[in-house]
């Protein structure tokens, strides 16, 4: 009996211990891929619920390219699989195409069948993020917040139209350089400058034939694109060793 509480002590006492230095362990950061192109890979999530507006609309589903960091808002009822689904493929391919990866959190809305057949269909390999860690999403959850607050300046005191505010909160957000990449996430994926209305006035002088435009235009798209991805790469590289100033990592083996 005394031996069967020595071993009940001395394993409790194990536990704590574990559980004390678990608490200190911090893994160096991993530095993810980045898409060559735009719309290789987006980025999907769910914002809400946020306040019933004239329409009935409660839920944003927001998407957001990998290179570019061009975001797109849909208003929607509800987060049901369904509805979800019929969003992403109205609003995004049929627009901007199929994308060759998507990233979504575990939510059942993008865990469902439903949603899993309509990329299983469109031929998209569908990721997810790790249980917990919002941080694997982190330029979405960012953009989030950037939403947040110019809706917070233009929807009225009722609070019930932030859904027509929406397209312009993106177009925004758009026509404007990021930070991560110093581009406007519009410029990357359309291959010109969004300029303010003003000059939009100002009727362009015709410089280049056809041949020449094309030749350009791609030529630009390219170094633009080459360009975002070395200053995503850079600022990854950067926040890795920022996060990792502090780390304590845990050799882990397998079987342990």
């Amino acid at each position: 009996m005394k031996d069967d509480v020595k071993k009940y002590v001395k394993n409790c006492t194990s536990c704590q211990v574990n559980k004390i230095s678990n608490r200190h362990v911090k893994q160096p950061m991993a530095i993810t891929s980045t898409s060559t192109k735009p719309f290789e890979k987006i980025f999907l999530d769910i914002v809400g619920p946020l306040p019933t507006t004239l329409s009935s609309n409660n839920y944003i589903l927001t998407m957001q390219d990998d290179l570019s960091k061009y975001t797109l808002g849909v208003p929607i009822p509800n987060h049901q699989a369904n509805m979800v689904a019929e969003a992403f493929v109205i609003h995004f391919v049929c627009v901007h195409g199929i994308p060759g990866t998507i990233l979504t959190d575990q939510g059942t809305d993008f865990l469902s069948k439903t949603f899993t057949e309509v990329c299983k269909l469109l031929k998209i390999n569908k990721v997810k993020t790790s249980p917990f860690r919002p941080q694997t999403n982190g330029g979405l959850e960012r953009s989030h917040r950037t939403l947040a607050g110019y809706l917070r300046h233009y929807v009225d005191k009722n609070l019930n139209n932030w859904d027509h505010l929406l397209p312009y909160a993106f177009f925004v957000y758009n026509s404007t350089v990021h930070t991560s990449t110093n581009f406007q996430p519009y410029a990357l994926v359309y291959g010109r400058t969004l300029e303010i209305p003003i000059k939009l006035k100002t009727e362009p002088e015709p410089q280049y034939n056809y041949d020449d435009y094309l030749y350009d235009l791609k030529q630009s798209m390219q170094v633009s694109h080459k360009l975002a991805r070395e200053k995503l790469i850079e600022h990854k590289v950067k926040s890795k060793e920022r996060y990792d100033k502090n780390e304590n990592p845990v050799n882990i083996h397998v079987k342990d």
